[in-house]
């Protein structure tokens, strides 16, 4: 008879003989298991062909329809109202004048400034205030260049030799009296610059030796304008 021991031993060889085989089964099952994940053909995108094609669909033209014309009114042109505003700019004969002026002040010259008047024998004594002057003729006129203030102004003396310098308050540019011709053309010239500032160079001139008008005023000795330089400024 055998013994409990060996019959226990054997028990137990054949409990881990059947363990083992039980193991090498689930071994094997996973392993099949994780080669038909593993190893499973990837799906294949669709061919292009299979792609689902898009139908292109006609267009059609549409043509629009005319606009009906909205008519226009004829555009007007609207004349500028001439400008009320004073010119700035200066002509260019004034430009000329001043440069001239400015050269003749440059050179030295004696330039004197005043406006240029012709009156009558009544009209200059009253203007003068010089009653005391000896009368005149009727008819007499008398051209003058009234100077914008009073001046010292150099002029021959009368009937004495040398020059004085004094006061004038103007400057007697032609006497006329009835019967002078020379004179009478002079004072027609003259009479076109009546009223009008001017600037001359002082011409030549003398003091009166006698009270006739304009009175003790120095007389040039030209007569005609055209003798005289001077610009209306």
């Amino acid at each position: 008879m055998s013994s409990p021991l060996s019959n226990t031993a054997g028990a137990t060889t054949a409990l881990k003989v059947l363990i083992g085989i039980f193991s090498l089964v689930i071994l094997a099952s996973i392993g099949v298991i994780l080669s038909k994940t593993v190893f499973a053909p990837s799906a294949q995108a669709p061919a292009a062909s299979e792609q689902p094609s898009v139908e292109a669909t006609s267009l059609e033209t549409v043509t629009p329809e005319p606009s009906e014309e909205v008519p226009t009114e004829p555009v007007t042109e609207v004349e500028e109202a001439p400008s009320t505003e004073p010119k700035t700019e200066a002509p260019a004969e004034d430009d000329e004048a001043d440069a001239q002026i400015a050269a003749a002040e440059r050179s030295g010259v004696e330039l004197i400034r005043g406006t240029i008047r012709v009156f009558n024998a009544e009209e200059l004594r009253d203007f003068q205030g010089a009653f005391d002057a000896i009368p005149e003729s009727e008819g007499a006129l008398f051209a003058v260049l009234v100077f914008d203030e009073p001046q010292d102004f150099t002029a021959a003396r009368g009937a004495d030799p040398g020059f004085l310098t004094r006061e004038a308050q103007m400057l007697g540019l032609v006497d006329y009296r009835p019967g002078w011709t020379e004179q009478l053309a002079a004072i027609e010239a003259w009479e076109e610059y009546d009223g009008l500032h001017v600037t001359m160079i002082a011409p030549e001139a003398g003091w009166p030796s006698e009270g006739t008008l304009p009175y003790s005023q120095p007389r040039a000795f030209p007569d005609d304008p055209s003798e005289f330089e001077f610009w209306v400024k």
